[in-house]
Order: structure tokens, then C-alpha cells, then sequence
């Protein structure tokens, strides 16, 4: 099979062949190279450009059967006017819950290619995509990415080693780290290279995560796979973590720092025990996630393949709701909007809370249920609450908002109202905006 690979990722980040022998692989990172008389990488100019001018270089019989394309929010490679003859793949990676507009611009970049299929990395994006009528969203984790094997040490360090980013993405990331020096607890690492990184933890015990947003992160992947106990931030259930990685057996979590300094200090006095959970979470990131794992449960997606609910995501409620009809899109692109703005708060504090009056629709209290360190506070009277809301909150698996009497809004300090149009009548809603503008200098929706 001919398959064209559209891809923003540097070569070495990705492995030596992402699919199949016979692809082309084309990014701003690639140099113009043949193999045997066929094209093997093409470079293109960096955002969006005509795929034709990468078609128009291929002979007859390189033509693709098959076009993939590999792009996040940063929008590094978008080849534009893809033939609709053949098939089309969408392959989203991490970068959904950072920089400006990222969903929108993505979604939108799905429907204006016609893609067939739509297969993204984090998981709880997945049901926007669903409902604005793509056919086939699938889930994969880790998509093409390369993790390079580095020697192991059978007795490792008695350390709790970091490696990762630390730039203006990652506020959360840097509080925790200065707050665990601050406390006295030992850490080693920091931005190293990918190889240093990976080695780091091939010879260290424990190995923390922090994720950017609450997303099933690359580090999952790595620390496991080299065989460190994941200590990782705890993500929503529809980040998808829980699907493969059980706390407390393959793996361990925590909310805050506090719990994150207890469980190092209580784990390191135990390093059989450290050992015994980190041997199960190699072992399940070897079944599922290895290259070979991965590249087969792609292709049996692609092709409709038997494989696990979770990458089919049947198990996740919200994509099983219907797509929004043409008179909905425009609700659908503002719940969009909303998200995009309540994940960046998300991102930059360390706990967000919102007050929701009753008027608001609950897809937009649903949208938000995959933002773990968000609690969503409704103002609806207790029997509206059980008679129409319960039900749907639980279905949907709802699990950061809590029910309160509208009369409380004036006692409520949460960091972002979020009210309808109706609601604005209710003088304590009014009220309750006035003060809210005055504390939040413009963080109102």
C-alpha cells in the first residue's frame, strides 16, 4: 500500500517507519530524499500549503492509496485540497489542550478536508469532533511517536527523577517542582535530552508526572516502558489513563502536592513494592502501547477491525450523543469556545471553580466534566435538580459539579460565572455579575 504521511513532528521524535515500508513521509523538517527510485521523504514549507505540490512529484505508481495527515494545534502542516478519491486519515496529536483556538481550528480543518476518519490522541477532545458529524473518531494514545530503547538498570536509584518541559506551557508543572524543593524532597532531572530522559529514568525508581492539562501525556508511555513506578498527576476517567493503568497496581496518583510529597516519602520506605507496580505497568505498556501494538490497532481502526471499546471510544457517553443538526452549530461552536477558554483557566490555575446558573444547557456543565481540577457548582432548585437534571449528569459522567439552592449565589466565590441570557433577568444573577466583573478583571463568560 502507497501511503502519503502528511507530519509537523521532527524526524526524531517519530520512528524509521511510522507505517509501512512504502510511505512518503513530507513535514517542514524533512529533506527532499529518494529510496530506489521513489520519493521517501519530501520537505514542505511550514503551515498550509497545496498538497499538489507534493502529488504533482509522485510517479504513477507512488500515487497513494492512502493519505495521512499529522498535525495539533501549533497547525505545522496543513496541506490543503486533498483529492477526495483517496482515502483521508486525520491523525491529531497532544497539542489540543494548548495555544489559541485549538479545537476550532482543528475541527474546522476536518470538516473543510473531508476527512474519512479522525484519530486523535486525547481523548476527552474526542466527542466535539463526534458531534459536528465526522463519521469514524477514534482514540489512540501515543499515535506514532518513538520511544528509543536505553539500558536499564536492575537496581535502580532510590530517587524520584523529572524530565520534561518547563517553559510558559507549563505553570502547574513549575509550582509543583519548586514546591516539592521547597519541602526538602529530592528530584532529579529537569529538561534534558530525550535520550538523557529516558536513561534517567531507566536507573531511577520512581518517575513523576505532571500533565500540561489534565491529557494522558507522552511520559506515561516513557516512564513506564523503561520500567520507573508512574507517580502522575490524576487525570478525569475521560482522559482515558484508567482504561489500562489501575492506581495502586500498575501505576500511582495524586491530586495535590501534599499527597504527591506523602506518597513519595511512604513508597520510598517500600522499594519491593515500587518495583512490583512498576514491572505491571511496563508490562501493560508493552501490550497496548509498543510501536508494533499501536500501528496494529491503527490499521484495524482504519479498517474496521476488531479491537478495544476504548480506542473506539464505546464506552465513552458523550460521543454516543447524536451530531448537532445545522440549527445547532452555532451552540455547538460557542460550547467550543467555552471549553477552549475554561481549559486555558485550567491550565494556568491550580484549582478553577465555576457557579452555572440554571438556564445554561447541560452539555456545557458535560464539556467541562473532563477538566479534573474544575468543580462546576449548578444554582438549581433540589427538585428541578433530581426531576431533570440527575439523570443526564450521571449518564454523561458528570462527576466534578455540585447541586446548590440559586439563593447562595451571593455567597459564592467561584472564579467564573457562566450564566444564560434568561437568567440574566434574576436581580441576584445581576447582582452577582457586577461583583464578579470587579474580581475577575475580565475572566467572565
Amino acid at each position: 500500500m502507497n501511503i502519503l504521511f502528511f507530519t509537523h513532528a521532527e524526524p526524531k521524535s517519530l520512528p524509521n517507519t511510522l507505517l509501512n515500508s512504502e510511505e512518503c513521509v513530507c513535514g517542514p523538517y524533512y529533506n527532499n530524499s529518494r529510496k530506489h527510485g521513489k520519493w521517501k521523504y519530501i520537505s514542505t514549507p511550514r503551515g498550509e500549503f497545496e498538497a499538489e505540490s507534493v502529488l504533482k512529484k509522485l510517479s504513477p505508481e507512488q500515487r497513494p492509496n492512502m493519505i495521512l495527515v499529522h498535525s495539533d494545534a501549533s497547525k505545522g502542516c496543513l496541506p490543503r485540497n486533498l483529492p477526495k478519491t483517496t482515502k483521508r486519515v486525520l491523525l491529531i496529536g497532544g497539542a489540543t489542550h494548548i495555544q489559541e483556538n485549538p479545537l476550532q481550528s482543528l475541527i474546522s480543518y476536518a470538516i473543510d478536508e473531508a476527512f474519512d476518519t479522525v484519530v486523535l490522541w486525547n481523548r476527552q477532545n474526542a466527542h466535539f469532533f463526534k458531534q459536528f458529524g465526522i463519521p469514524n473518531v477514534y482514540w489512540m494514545p501515543g499515535l506514532i511517536f518513538a520511544i528509543p530503547e536505553v539500558q536499564q538498570s536492575k537496581e535502580r536509584r532510590k530517587q524520584l527523577c523529572f524530565f520534561g518541559q518547563l517553559g510558559k506551557h507549563h505553570p502547574r508543572r513549575n509550582r509543583i517542582i519548586k514546591e516539592l524543593q521547597q519541602k526538602k524532597i529530592p528530584i532529579v532531572g529537569g529538561k534534558l535530552p530525550r535520550l538523557d530522559s529516558l536513561e534517567l529514568a531507566g536507573r531511577s525508581l520512581i518517575s513523576l508526572n505532571v500533565s500540561v492539562n489534565g491529557e494522558l501525556n507522552l511520559r506515561v508511555f516513557e516512564s513506564t516502558s523503561v520500567g520507573a513506578l508512574l507517580l502522575t498527576d490524576r487525570l478525569s476517567p475521560h482522559a482515558g489513563l484508567e482504561h489500562f493503568y489501575e492506581d495502586g497496581i500498575s501505576m500511582l496518583s495524586y491530586d495535590s502536592t501534599k499527597e504527591l510529597i506523602q506518597k513519595v516519602v511512604n513508597i520510598s520506605k517500600n522499594p519491593d513494592q515500587v518495583k512490583s507496580i512498576a514491572q505491571k505497568g511496563k508490562e501493560i505498556t508493552n501490550q497496548y502501547f509498543s510501536q508494533e501494538a499501536r500501528r496494529n490497532t491503527f490499521f484495524a481502526l482504519i479498517y474496521g477491525e476488531e479491537t478495544l471499546e476504548a480506542f473506539r471510544l464505546l464506552d465513552e457517553p458523550r460521543c454516543q450523543l447524536p451530531p448537532a443538526g445545522p440549527d445547532y452549530r452555532d451552540s455547538l461552536v460557542f460550547r467550543i469556545q467555552l471549553y477552549e477558554f475554561l481549559q486555558e483557566q485550567h491550565r494556568i490555575f491550580e484549582t478553577l471553580e465555576t457557579t452555572v446558573t440554571e438556564g445554561v444547557h447541560p452539555l456545557l456543565l458535560s464539556d467541562a466534566g473532563d477538566l479534573v481540577r474544575l468543580s462546576q457548582t449548578l444554582l438549581i432548585k433540589q427538585q428541578t435538580y433530581f426531576e431533570d437534571w440527575q439523570a443526564a449528569m450521571q449518564e454523561l459522567r458528570v462527576t466534578n459539579m455540585i447541586q446548590k439552592e440559586p439563593e447562595v449565589i451571593e455567597q459564592l466565590k467561584g472564579n467564573v460565572l457562566i450564566t444564560s441570557l434568561a437568567d440574566l433577568e434574576n436581580p441576584s444573577v445581576q447582582e452577582s455579575i457586577q461583583n464578579k466583573k470587579h474580581a475577575l478583571s475580565g475572566h467572565l463568560i
